[in-house]
């Protein structure tokens, strides 16, 4: 008779000491933390392991990464192998359309809609106006829009795994760079009475929101002009995070959509009611 095969959550990378790491996230404060690691040799990086459940990762690769973890205090020999019963993973979140948006925004720049200005700071431009359009358009696969920086529903570890896990305690991204949050990671783990304060790096200026905000707002009040007249438009725009009238004419959006929902009630639920949710 075999043995069931024990599972791994895949747990991406954290930053912090052996007793106490932070997950690390594209749009969670990822340049925050690398600075850490940067100015100061107490402050580590853990590299990630990719679970059993994670069936695109090719199997070679998955043992590889379980050997490197074998060979160190890792993250997840504390989590699941818990050799350490004091250590903390701090779970960061943020509210869905707030990481949503700002991945969208980092996309765009990828994408060429984003130079330089004359004082250094990015402005917004279309000037290719045609792959704009082609980009958002219905018909188009705009699945980048939820892919990349944009991933909304990726985090450091599964919410399934992390609301369950004794040493999984949750913290709002804002509250990084509270003096309090530091205070209390040195009552868990002295070796981060070497951190002075947790500076926010990297967060995406509100001139940039504002700029793309504002474009789609015009687009909103003026393709629905066209509607209510029965004007037919060559181009029929969409973006998940700044609603238009055809919205609709895009299934993935409702469904996509739907999960962003769900996710943000995951997190109210966890602000409100979950007994490691770190107040400050």
């Amino acid at each position: 008779m075999s043995s069931m095969k024990k599972y791994l959550p895949t747990i991406y990378e954290s930053v912090g000491t052996p007793n106490f790491v932070i997950g690390r996230g594209a749009k969670m404060g990822s340049n925050t933390l690398d600075r850490l690691v940067d100015r100061h040799d107490e402050i580590k990086n853990f590299n990630g392991l990719y679970g059993t459940g994670d069936i695109e990762i090719p199997q070679k690769i998955r043992e590889k990464n379980a050997e490197e973890h074998d060979s160190q205090m890792s993250v997840v020999d504390s989590l699941e192998n818990k050799i350490n019963e004091n250590f903390v993973y701090v779970f960061l979140l943020r509210d869905v359309k707030d990481k949503w948006e700002s991945g969208y925004i980092e996309e765009l720049f990828t994408y060429g809609f984003f130079r330089e200005g004359k004082y250094g700071e990015d402005k917004f431009v279309i000037d290719n106006p045609e792959h704009w359009n082609k980009i958002h358009d219905t018909s188009y696969d705009v699945s980048w829009m939820w892919g990349g920086h944009a991933d909304f529903p990726k985090y450091s570890v599964s919410f399934e795994y992390a609301l369950c896990h004794p040493n999984i305690y949750f913290l709002d991204l804002k509250d990084l760079s509270n003096p309090k949050f530091l205070e209390w990671a040195v009552t868990r783990d002295s070796r981060w009475e070497c951190v002075e304060e947790i500076v926010a790096d990297n967060v995406t200026p509100t001139n940039k929101k504002e700029c793309v905000k504002q474009y789609w707002e015009n687009y909103r009040i003026e393709s629905q002009s066209d509607v209510d007249k029965k004007i037919e438009r060559k181009s029929k725009l969409v973006c998940p995070i700044y609603p238009t009238p055809y919205q609709k004419l895009n299934s993935e959006l409702s469904v996509i959509n739907q999960k962003a929902e769900e996710l943000q009630m995951t997190i109210d639920f966890i602000r409100e009611r979950h007994e490691r949710y770190i107040k400050l």
